[in-house]
């Protein structure tokens, strides 16, 4: 019975040349998700080091766009005492 460990998400065999973003992202989701790192690292052949590497600076990633202010709709206003939630 063949594994299928080995097996990139499109089928391909062996190891995937370069980790796309896209791709990384697709990781780090199934593991919020609740997929144990464990498993996850032994089905595509990543360190689980490497994969909590990736949920760190996604995390640190998130966190800093919702720190941005450019585009936001009060952005102008601070200190104007008005509430953006009207």
């Amino acid at each position: 019975m063949a594994s299928n460990a080995n097996r990139t998400e499109d089928g391909e065999r062996g190891e995937p040349k370069r980790w796309t973003a896209t791709r990384k992202m697709e990781v780090i989701l199934r593991h919020m998700r609740g997929e144990p790192l464990d498993s996850l690292s032994r089905e595509i052949g990543v360190p689980a080091s490497q994969i909590e590497e990736w949920h760190q600076a996604a995390i640190k990633g998130v966190e800093a766009s919702l720190k941005s202010r450019a585009g936001e709709p009060c952005a102008g206003r601070a200190g104007s005492g008005e509430k953006a939630d009207r």
